[in-house]
């Protein structure tokens, strides 16, 4: 009875979801200017990349990074064929022709197959389910944390949050106020993005193997996620950083808040609160900080003819543009390739001049030209702004959708690896979809030099290496799980 009741729960979401995107497809298709058929065939391959995602229950990082995927182009596009408001990001010499948009959709397409035969590999050659496929009850643990451990781990957070405020080691789109003897700045800045939250998932593993609640976890996440939210200028913690631990908690089916509707219902409603809190702390932060900082202005992208109602709304009040920036437009992808598709150089070499150098004060990147940014006026002394054209515009500077398939097919598999690597060192389901989230987000933003992610990647196998020998300190868990994860 209890399972049919939760069934007909997501049931009705799940209809309401499908329905409305149904309806977007339908109206983004009346007002598509190209060829017809070429915008049906972008939803078929972006609809199969999601729809094989989401059944599928194989990994987190391939889940995240396609709806990563999934919002910054399928969803960014569809909105802007009804509402033809200005895109939030520059789009270079792109020209809204009909025959430019059917290039920019079937160079889109390639990428989303890419993506698709990359998790086809993936279970061809048997990579482990992370999501489905956990087995908790075969894990090595250390004993579970008390109160004392939580809370001396919540103030020392909090405590490097407002250390890094105060001394702006790592702030996003400044370049550091406080240079620390090497490698300081990496390791704070690696603290702040993930290692602290890979400290969280250990913690509160344990004490899921201890028969605990993940409560005191609930609440430090939130907490740390705003504060650091607010050190270095991001709205992304929440996202990168809280949404993977929950993520993972809620689909082994852990009863972290208990069986109570009522509980629940708390919980998501003091996250979300929590997270427009942030929003509005960073939001207002940021003015401040960037109160010299030339705004970021698009170029005229859409008809000159006055257009009013929602378009005009969103055109022209400033907080429905900020959350139109935040749900719609933040997402990388689109723009990125209308702007390399109108470019005329692109070329092999190209490519391989944006995969192998690194940025320097001195160069400006590609991109920058490419895209026609408004970032090229900022003083490169202080700011470090950059737009990215994301992972199906970067291997399209090759001007091959051949190499754009083969690079979304390489991606996906480095997405999958490193997750699974995350489980065979630590067989940690929570650890596997922090970093999954890492590799799905740095993937689905991946800009010119790459190679610069390097010391993230190496500290991050560092502590992975940590857990697996201190996992070797062996207790008897005092929950029994299922192969589904569940009590």
């Amino acid at each position: 009875m209890r399972a049919h009741r939760l069934s007909n729960m997501f049931k009705r979401p799940v209809f309401y979801f499908i329905s409305a995107c149904a309806a977007l497809f339908a109206a983004a298709l009346v007002f598509y200017p190209g060829w017809k058929p070429v915008y049906i065939v972008f939803t078929a391959a972006f609809s199969a990349l999601a729809l094989l995602a989401l059944v599928s229950k194989r990994s987190f990082g391939y889940l995240f990074f396609v709806v990563f995927l999934w919002l910054g182009f399928w969803v960014k596009a569809s909105i802007h064929f009804i509402f033809t408001y200005a895109y939030l990001e520059p789009t270079g010499v792109f020209n809204f022709l009909p025959a430019a948009w059917d290039s920019v959709l079937l160079t889109s397409t390639v990428g989303a197959v890419g993506v698709m035969l990359s998790f086809s590999a993936y279970r061809l050659v048997r990579g482990p389910a992370l999501i489905a496929g956990a087995t908790p009850a075969s894990l090595d643990a250390a004993p579970a944390q008390g109160r004392r451990g939580w809370g001396a781990l919540l103030v020392g957070l909090l405590c490097l949050a407002a250390l890094n405020a105060w001394l702006g080691i790592h702030q996003v789109g400044l370049y550091p106020r406080t240079v620390l003897p090497w490698p300081g700045n990496a390791l704070v800045a690696w603290l702040i993005n993930i290692g602290s939250s890979m400290l969280l998932a250990v913690m509160a593993y344990r004490d899921v193997l201890a028969g605990r609640s993940l409560l005191p976890t609930f609440i430090v996440v939130s907490l740390v996620t705003v504060a650091f939210s607010v050190s270095m200028l991001s709205r992304g913690p929440f996202i990168y950083q809280a949404l993977p631990l929950l993520a993972a908690a809620a689909s082994l089916r852990w009863q972290t808040l208990g069986k109570s509707k009522l509980k629940l219902g708390a919980a998501a409603g003091y996250l979300a609160l929590l997270f427009a809190f942030s929003i509005f702390l960073v939001n207002n932060y940021r003015t401040r900080i960037y109160s010299d900082a030339a705004p970021a202005m698009p170029v005229v992208q859409v008809p000159s003819a006055e257009q009013g109602g929602i378009v005009h709304a969103l055109t022209q009040n400033r907080h429905l543009r900020q959350v139109s920036g935040l749900f719609v437009d933040r997402w990388i992808g689109l723009e990125g390739v209308m702007a390399v598709a109108a470019y005329p150089e692109k070329s092999p070499d190209l490519l391989k001049s944006a995969l192998t150098e690194r940025r320097t004060l001195e160069k400006t990147a590609e991109f920058e030209k490419i895209s026609g940014s408004d970032f090229q006026a900022l003083d490169e002394a202080k700011h470090q702004f950059a737009r990215l054209p994301g992972p199906v515009a970067l291997f399209y500077y090759s001007g091959s959708r051949w190499m754009v398939l083969g690079g979304l097919f390489a991606l996906g598999l480095v997405v999958l690896g490193l997750e699974a690597a995350t489980w065979l060192l630590t067989r940690n389901p929570l650890l596997c979809a922090l970093v999954g989230m890492m590799a799905a987000n740095n993937a689905a933003q991946l800009s010119e030099a790459p190679v610069q992610l390097f010391p993230t990647y190496a500290l991050t196998f560092a502590m992975l290496l940590a857990v697996r020998v201190g996992g070797r300190i062996r207790f008897t868990p005092k929950v029994v799980f299922n192969n589904a994860g569940t009590k």
